[in-house]
């Protein structure tokens, strides 16, 4: 037999073990001195984040389960079946994440945390688990920490260990909580297009709306915030510079609010920089549609619509306050500044200048 079937032969025989092997998937493992959970610490029913930091051995990603409970140090495990996920884990070394929703009915103090990774999915039999005890449940107020320039983790929400996302700081705050940010150019998803999801919770810049930047880089359909869920004054906006947002959509629903915009909510909006932002229709800086907020202390200016309402457009508000305001270079078709249609509000030490409208 010549060399080089000898060589064809041998490549052969390799082609066919791994063929053989194909299929075989090498069992995942957690980092277990890298799982955690943020915030440690969180009132009854709030929602924490649980981090999972996964080796996969394997040259291909595998799909598997993340499954997690919480207990008493002494006593039962509590799960959260509806927050199970099924990611796709990449070789090597990744950090997956699953929330976690405190119950109501259980008591204050510290509980263990148990994670586990599961085989093709939340159907199938444990990896791998990992306990530790690093969830204290308490009736106080907290605050949630974010910075951007965390992006190694890990997350936790507090000042050392910050979230990187200020949708995860405001997912995990609850009633009462402050969301502390810091300097910084926050974009991208988990930045833009945020929700309060209801909290009568505050959002607040660290050192001022110079400093804390949400840009929405001009993306389509990316607003600042958007307001939705029967928020109150509760709810407090304060301290950030909301620009570059683009509602352009096809649907209705993102014709309006250009850098914010309130549905049958009602929160304080203040002390922010809203400007270069652009609508469809309606409010290229602020839209409001059944609301009663507070809208002071803020720089808006140069924003823009198509129709009306460059600066803000109101519509069907009742006892809605704008004050001590600086609404400057806005632009639409009809009503540069401020457009009122059938709402009933109190405007209060605002500088209103040089806003114009195209409308011939």
């Amino acid at each position: 037999m010549s060399r080089s079937s000898i060589i064809l032969m041998a490549i052969l025989v390799i082609l066919m073990i791994y063929c053989l092997d194909a299929n075989a998937v090498a069992p995942l493992q957690l980092v277990k001195s890298q799982c955690y959970v943020g915030p440690q610490s969180q009132k009854l029913g709030g929602t924490i984040i649980v981090y999972f930091r996964i080796h996969n051995p394997n040259p291909f990603s595998v799909k598997i389960g993340l499954g997690c409970s919480i207990k008493p140090v002494e006593g039962e495990w509590i799960d959260d079946k509806p927050h199970d996920e099924e990611p796709s884990v990449p070789h090597g070394y990744s950090t997956q994440s699953r929330y976690f929703d405190i119950p109501s009915y259980i008591s204050n103090g510290l509980y263990t945390v148990g994670y586990g990774i599961m085989d093709g999915g939340i159907s199938g039999p444990y990896f791998d688990t990992h306990e530790s005890n690093d969830l204290t449940v308490v009736s106080s107020s907290k605050t949630v920490y974010v910075d951007d320039s965390n992006s190694a983790g890990p997350w936790k929400g507090t000042s050392n260990n910050p979230f990187q996302y200020i949708q995860d700081g405001i997912y995990v705050a609850v009633d009462g909580d402050t969301v502390l940010v810091a300097d910084g150019e926050y974009t991208g998803t988990g930045n833009v297009n945020l929700t309060f999801k209801g909290k009568a919770i505050t959002v607040k810049s660290m050192n001022g709306a110079e400093n804390c930047v949400i840009d929405c880089q001009g993306s389509e359909n990316t607003r600042g915030f958007w307001f939705r869920d029967n928020e109150g004054t509760g709810s407090i906006l304060d301290g950030f510079t909301i620009q570059n947002g683009n509602i352009e959509g096809t649907q209705p629903i993102n014709y309006n609010g250009g850098g914010i915009r309130c549905d049958s909510s009602s929160p304080i909006i203040r002390n922010n920089i809203i400007t270069n932002n652009s609508a469809l229709h309606y409010g290229g800086g602020i839209y409001a549609y059944y609301s009663s907020s507070i809208i002071e202390n803020n720089i808006i200016k140069e924003n823009s619509t198509d129709v009306n309402g460059g600066g803000i457009l109101l519509r069907k508000c009742s006892s809605l306050i704008i004050k001590n305001n600086m609404i400057t270079k806005n632009s639409s078709h009809m009503a540069g500044g401020i457009d009122c249609d059938t709402s009933s509000l109190e405007i209060n030490g605002n500088k209103i200048i040089e806003n114009y409208a195209h409308a011939s």
